[in-house]
C-alpha cells in the first residue's frame, strides 16, 4: 500500500519531532480509510460496485482518472456498453448462468469494474493529510490516546498534553486521575477531532435511481 502521507508532511503539520516509521504511517492510513469507506492514495482498483439505473456507478475511489472504455464524468462512472465492466453474478457455476435481475432496466444491480483512483501527493486535499498526520501522531504516541478496545484514560493526575507546538487539554479532573481523554470517534477509527476535520470527505452510497 502506497501512503500519501510522508515524515516531513507529518512534522509540518504536528510539529512532532519524532520520526514515523512505514509501518506507522500505513495504520494511520488504514484507519482514515476506514472511517471515509474508502481507498485514498492512487492505484488501480477492482471493485464490485452498485449499478443505478441510468447505467453509472459510483466508485469509492476518487477523483477518477481511468475507467477503460467506460465514460467518466466526475466521481460518477457510465459503464453502459463498455467492455470494461463484468456482470458476472457471484452466484454463477459452471454449466449454470444466472445474474442478478433487479428493477434497473434489466441489467444486473451490482457489477466489476477496474479502475484507477485516488489521490496523489500532488492533489490530496489538506484535510485529508491533516486527518493523516494525527492519526500517524496517534500511533506514534499510543500511551497518549486511547487505542480501540484499551485503556481509554489517560495517566493518574493528567490534565493535558503537549506535542511539538500543540498541546490538548482535558477537562474534569478528579482524584482518580485526569479527564477522560483524547475521544475517539464513534467506532474507534479515528479520533474524534479526525473525525471532524474529515466528515466531508467520507464516502456515501448514492440510493437515488
Amino acid at each position: 500500500m502506497s501512503t500519501l502521507l510522508d515524515a516531513a508532511t507529518y512534522a509540518a503539520i504536528t510539529g512532532d519531532t519524532a520520526v514515523p516509521t512505514a509501518a506507522q504511517l500505513a495504520l494511520a492510513q488504514r484507519r482514515v480509510e476506514s472511517f471515509l469507506r474508502r481507498p485514498v492514495a492512487q492505484d488501480t482498483y477492482i471493485q464490485r460496485l452498485r449499478i443505478h439505473r441510468n447505467g453509472i456507478v459510483y466508485p469509492p475511489a476518487t477523483p477518477i482518472t481511468n475507467a477503460g472504455s467506460a465514460t467518466i464524468d466526475g466521481p460518477a462512472v457510465y459503464v453502459s456498453g463498455s467492455d470494461q465492466f463484468s456482470y458476472a453474478s457471484p452466484w454463477q457455476t459452471p454449466g449454470f448462468s444466472l445474474i442478478e435481475n433487479s428493477p434497473y432496466g434489466g441489467r444486473p444491480a451490482y457489477g466489476t469494474l477496474t479502475y484507477i483512483g485516488g489521490w496523489t501527493t500532488a492533489n490530496v486535499p489538506q484535510p485529508v493529510l491533516d486527518g493523516l498526520a494525527w492519526e500517524t501522531w496517534r500511533a506514534v504516541h499510543p500511551g497518549l490516546v486511547p487505542q480501540p478496545g484499551g485503556n481509554s484514560s489517560i495517566a493518574v493526575g493528567a490534565t493535558s498534553l503537549a506535542t511539538g507546538d500543540v498541546s490538548v487539554s482535558y477537562g474534569g479532573s478528579s482524584s482518580s486521575g485526569g479527564g477522560s481523554g483524547v475521544a475517539l470517534a464513534p467506532g474507534g477509527d479515528v479520533m474524534a477531532a479526525t473525525a471532524e476535520v474529515l466528515i466531508g470527505y467520507r464516502h456515501r452510497e448514492v440510493t437515488a435511481a
